[in-house]
């Protein structure tokens, strides 16, 4: 497949549809994944997707005790909302933000909200 295409593609999983409205930004990204100096390979990125498909810690996360914050893209395709939040009801004492304007690349989308977001919660720890 077209790397262009393939990236476009991707970008459907990652981004809101508010982000496919600007066709210079959607370009730039595309050209910008597609001369990243240090490209994932293959392999690589198949052996990520089984990693993440074949990893379970569900029974593990009631044990944690660090300030734990799960920060969410309202529009996540891959992880919607509301997993997440029923992922915050088995950590003890953590919180849950969910941020506007966003999908599951929120840094990109919306990175203020994000730097705010973490910042807040940095500082507050």
């Amino acid at each position: 497949m077209d790397l262009k295409l393939w990236f476009r593609n991707t970008f459907y999983w990652i981004f809101s549809n508010r982000f496919f409205e600007n066709e210079k930004i959607v370009n730039d990204a595309i050209q910008f994944a597609v001369e990243y100096p240090y490209p994932q390979s293959k392999a690589a990125f198949r052996n990520q997707v089984m990693a993440i498909a074949g990893f379970n810690c569900l029974e593990e996360l009631p044990a944690i005790t660090s300030e734990t914050m799960i920060i969410c893209g309202k529009e996540d395709l891959l992880f919607p909302p509301e997993e997440s939040a029923k992922l915050l009801q088995t950590i003890p004492g953590a919180s849950f933000s969910l941020i506007e304007n966003a999908a599951h690349s929120i840094h990109m989308e919306n990175p203020r909200a994000f730097t705010d977001c973490v910042l807040n919660f940095l500082n507050n720890c």
